[in-house]
């Protein structure tokens, strides 16, 4: 029985590890080997955010089917066979990802960050990238800084007490 899930292969739409051949949407992909996870077969995962984490660079997004003796892992499965059902090319995989990532800091960005980063978030307009990377790392550093200076001071308050008594 198939199993549906995801799947992230290279923008050329070709099979990884020396083997090269083509993917194509609607044919089955097999190899002749028992599937073992992380070492033979074709591997998906049911979940896409788990499929994320074994994604190349710069990939498409693929909707496949797995079948052939799937084996099932925590996070992937591996079978004789893999179909691609359906799939984005390179670039919309990219604004779908970069999208997804944006909204989901917009979800926690706290209500006094900085406007440029509130924007790039809402917009994903890539001119305003750099402000918003360069507006975030002042936060990130003045949240640090912060978090030091706290340290000493409790420290030095702590010491002050000992001292005291």
């Amino acid at each position: 029985m198939s199993v549906k899930g995801w799947h992230f292969c290279s923008s050329d739409m070709r099979l990884g590890y020396g083997d090269g051949r083509e993917i194509r949407d609607g044919e089955w992909i097999e190899v002749d080997a028992k599937p073992v996870l992380c070492e033979a077969g074709l591997h998906a995962s049911r979940l896409i955010l788990d499929a994320l984490q074994y994604s190349p660079p710069r990939p498409c997004l693929c909707r496949v089917e797995v079948d052939g003796d799937v084996v099932h892992g925590d996070d992937k499965m591996v079978g004789r066979r893999r179909r691609v059902l359906w799939h984005l090319d390179a670039d919309t995989t990219d604004r779908v990802l970069r999208s997804f990532a944006c909204r989901t800091a917009l979800e926690i960005l706290p209500p006094d960050a900085t406007p440029v980063i509130r924007e790039y978030l809402t917009t994903v307009d890539e001119s305003k990238r750099e402000a918003a990377y360069s507006a975030a790392d002042r936060a990130a550093y003045r949240a640090a800084e912060r978090k030091r200076q706290n340290r000493r001071l409790a420290a030095m308050a702590a010491a002050a007490r000992r001292a005291g008594r």
